[in-house]
């Protein structure tokens, strides 16, 4: 196996792992950076939120204007409805104030959720109009506003205790930027075009260059050997993905006024009423780790077909229309209680980490389980096949020597 692999290192598509880098990329970064001038309406309150210096001016100028609103003498100015509640609203900006100042941005979070707590009972109630616009800003992802959703990002940063604002970094930074790019599906339908090629490729390499009886002198069995184009096809694919986004990233954070931001704070979704949060860093692991056994089904299923399909243009066009059947309008020509046994099904990312639509009833963990599942299936069926063909050809010669 091991020579197997030698070999197959000094040939891998590298040349396609660098093209799949430089789409991911070009996916993430494009759309990321802020090339638009600040609007006109920005530029006289000159906090337009897509860099650091704005972002934090946004922030201050909404807890600012708060804790002024909110003030002893504006109370009485304002006759509020609930003077208790206006002044105790009134005590939660000075404290945020502060803190704010001395970058406490804990302290902060503590306020918010206080604030949230008193002020909301279900949905947006309050008449806070500068806590409201300091929240939702932070809250750009979620469409669904109760209360429970608005307090969940400030919870799990107060109990992980990561001093940051949900706000702040969020078009600022590489981390928030980046990632909230590869929350839409077109970076993992774009690596999975690369992976469809390489793997085309790859399979039919020895039968449209003519070499496949020199690689079967290698004394090892023709599985191993395809596990052997898998090994290197993985890492140069591997490659290309967190290539793509460590570059973007990297690049973002050099822009002017931009910094790398933070993968501790949090991804929101609802589901079923509920409020889930994961770090960033695990939202870019589950994608990583959906890619790759997105590989792993592939690869299994390339080396199946390449055994009858020979020419590099018909294995990709075939793999292609397996893994984005969905996107061809295929998949709805399955019936619906048997779609969850489709692979084309889990190429829509956001709404499998997010369990969101034909996702509802499958956690990450259960996809990813069932999709290792179709990889080992295919990978079956290739080895059923090659001893099915062995033994045939053994059966041949059998009754060849005993004529």
């Amino acid at each position: 196996m091991k020579n197997a692999v030698a070999f197959e290192w000094k040939r891998p598509p590298w040349q396609l792992g660098l093209v799949g880098l430089l789409l991911g990329f070009l996916v993430l970064i494009v759309p990321a950076i802020h090339w638009q001038p600040v609007p006109v309406d920005y530029q006289k309150y000159n906090y337009w939120p897509v860099t650091v210096t704005s972002e934090k001016r946004m922030v201050q100028h909404w807890i600012e204007e708060g804790a002024q609103t909110y003030s002893p003498t504006a109370t009485k100015a304002v006759k509020p409805y609930n003077l208790a509640d206006t002044r105790r609203q009134g005590r939660h900006y000075q404290v945020m104030v502060k803190a704010y100042r001395r970058g406490d941005y804990l302290t902060v979070d503590r306020q918010i959720i206080k604030a949230l707590s008193e002020g909301v009972t279900d949905g947006l109630r309050w008449y806070d109009g500068d806590m409201a616009m300091l929240v939702l800003d932070g809250q750009a992802n979620l469409s669904l506003h109760s209360a429970a959703a608005l307090r969940a990002p400030y919870e799990y940063l107060v109990a992980h205790k990561v001093n940051r604002l949900p706000v702040l970094g969020l078009q600022s930074g590489a981390g928030q930027a980046i990632t909230a790019q590869l929350e839409k599906s077109t970076f993992f339908l774009v690596m999975l075009a690369v992976l469809v090629l390489m793997l085309g490729l790859t399979y039919t390499k020895e039968a449209s260059n003519g070499t496949a009886q020199f690689v079967r002198t290698i004394p090892e069995s023709d599985l191993k050997l395809a596990l052997a184009k898998f090994v290197p096809l993985l890492a140069w694919f591997n490659l290309a993905v967190v290539g793509a986004v460590l570059l973007a990233m990297t690049f973002f954070a050099l822009w002017p006024d931009q910094n790398f931001g933070s993968l501790l704070v949090p991804y929101i979704y609802n589901w079923h009423g509920e409020i889930f949060a994961m770090a960033l860093w695990q939202f870019l692991g589950l994608e990583w780790l959906a890619l790759n056994v997105w590989a792993f089904f592939l690869a299994g299923l390339a080396y199946l077909l390449s055994m009858g399909l020979r020419r590099p243009v018909a294995l990709c066009f075939t793999l292609a229309v397996v893994t984005f059947a969905r996107q061809l309008g295929l998949l709805n020509l399955v019936p619906l209680t048997w779609q969850n046994f489709v692979p084309a099904k889990y190429t829509l990312l956001p709404d499998m980490l997010a369990r969101q639509v034909t996702f509802v009833n499958q956690k990450p963990w259960q996809w990813l389980v069932l999709f290792l599942g179709f990889g080992v299936l295919a990978w079956g069926l290739a080895a059923g096949a090659i001893w099915l063909r062995d033994h045939r050809r053994s059966r041949t010669k059998g009754g060849r020597a005993h004529a």
